[in-house]
């Protein structure tokens, strides 16, 4: 099989091409030439361009004879509709990366809302507006929104026969991740800190995760079969730990003897309390890509939670550090906890 990854210089993308390429496929890569250094050794075909220009690259795209492609990175519905244009009738499956991010819950638990059931369902509802992470004025995010993406690739397969697959990746994590998700924690840890506080909800709130080995392989799974056009599916682990026993596994990893201390959110430190609304779980039902195409957690999130937490306390960048203020404030809470712990 021939396959096209477009924009995947990334931390998921690498794992893509690794699967592809162990599972005997050949790789074609699309992506701006001054981030080829970030797929440094991959021994595959190169298409240098940019996504905005991604329907102007039909002549190419002839010559290449695909069999299948994955979007790596749809961002709106704009970009979206050039990587259609130029695949469409030219590539028998297109794989496009989502998030679950265009799910209402996403929104719920950024706007203080909550009611959206568990496990969420590729049925459920989507949020309404635009995505909620725009608020927040990252100058990044201005015009990002996978929803949109989302609808005109469903507009496309319906109206024109176009083979689209969403799939909605959840809260990746791994080695190599340079985004280092709960660096805060691992910092503690690492310093021996003797506890890490939460407040209540925070502690029992379930938010799915993928371990991105794992999710790789799925959408590798997922452009090998006929049976996705046309299909959402989410992709996810298949078991979620509330975020006390996220943080309690990543201790085990690193034989960490601390505690972790629940508090009420007006007892915190400000710069412990969150503007979340944690009454709101994101867990995804991963049922359906599970039955359909095969998908397995080929590594257990036990020993994927232990990889990644061992290989982030050995890579912290030197920029991540504690704020000795705020690690002071710690330090006075666990006095008053154990001035407060009975006798």
């Amino acid at each position: 099989m021939r396959v096209l990854l477009i924009s995947a210089t990334g931390f998921l993308g690498n794992r893509i091409i690794s699967w592809l390429q162990r599972r005997g496929h050949d790789v074609i890569l699309y992506h701006p030439e001054h981030r080829d250094h970030l797929l440094k050794g991959i021994d595959a075909q190169r298409v240098f361009g940019y996504r905005i220009h991604f329907d102007e690259q039909t002549k190419t795209l002839d010559q290449l004879k695909l069999d299948a492609a994955i979007d790596c990175l749809p961002w709106n519905d704009k970009d979206t509709l050039r990587v259609i244009s130029g695949l469409h009738g030219r590539a028998k499956r297109v794989v496009h990366l989502s998030g679950m991010d265009v799910y209402r819950a996403w929104s719920y638990f950024h706007n203080n809302q909550f009611g959206e059931p568990i496990p969420i369902s590729e049925h459920a509802p989507s949020r309404g507006g635009h995505h909620p992470m725009q608020d927040e004025a990252i100058p990044a995010l201005v015009d990002y929104d996978k929803l949109l993406a989302e609808r005109v690739i469903l507009n496309a397969h319906f109206s024109s026969g176009y083979p689209g697959t969403i799939v909605r990746l959840p809260r990746l994590y791994g080695p190599q991740d340079p985004r280092f998700y709960d660096w805060q924690i691992v910092r503690r840890m690492v310093a021996g800190h003797e506890a890490i506080f939460m407040e209540g909800c925070q502690s029992s709130w379930l938010q799915q995760r993928g371990f991105v080995d794992n999710v790789a392989l799925g959408i590798a799974l997922v452009a090998e079969r006929d049976v996705a056009v046309g299909q959402i599916y989410n992709i996810g682990d298949e078991e979620t730990l509330t975020r006390a026993g996220w943080i309690k596994a990543m201790g085990e990893a690193l034989r960490w003897e601390g505690e972790i201390i629940i508090r009420s959110k007006q007892d915190l430190p400000e710069h412990l309390r969150t503007a979340y609304n944690y009454q709101q779980h994101l867990v995804l039902d991963t049922t359906k890509i599970r039955r359909q195409v095969g998908y397995t957690d080929t590594i257990p999130p036990a020993e994927a939670i232990r990889r990644t937490t061992v290989w982030m306390a050995q890579n912290l960048p030197d920029h991540l550090r504690l704020d000795d203020a705020e690690s002071a404030l710690e330090g006075d809470l666990i006095k008053k906890v154990k001035q407060e712990a009975p006798s």
